[in-house]
């Protein structure tokens, strides 16, 4: 799980300096591969959370009724969740490269998938209804 990866590294005084300046590590095996697969998926999630941030600006700012005010918002929220959790599940894939582990996330996709669901749900009953 995300959360319980990230709280193992929580404590550790090099965690909050590794935010600011990382640390080079020797290149063993397939880390530098990984390490860059890792940051390729961090800028596609970024992109993503970009992107409905967009959308809801467009929502809200293009069409202009009170209805796509509400929608271009929930879009923003989501956008802006995406952005902290992608910097989150960057900065926890890094250290389990880097300690030669590695979890599978299975809540992060569910939590965003029903954030997305919830938000097409209202759009449409606002919308439609």
């Amino acid at each position: 799980m995300l959360w319980k990866s990230l709280l193992e590294y929580i404590p550790s005084k090099e965690v909050f300096i590794s935010f600011v300046r990382y640390k080079p590590q020797p290149n063993r095996g397939n880390l530098a591969r990984d390490l860059l697969a890792n940051e390729r998926t961090f800028l596609s999630w970024l992109r993503t959370g970009m992107a409905s941030i967009s959308v809801g600006l467009a929502f809200g700012r293009l069409i202009g009724t009170t209805l796509s005010e509400v929608v271009g918002t929930l879009f923003v929220f989501l956008g802006l969740f995406i952005a902290v959790y992608c910097c989150i599940r960057y900065y926890v894939n890094v250290f389990q490269i880097e300690d030669d582990k590695y979890t599978a996330d299975t809540v992060g996709p569910w939590i965003l998938v029903s954030l997305l669901v919830a938000i097409a749900a209202v759009s449409f009953a606002l919308i439609f209804v």
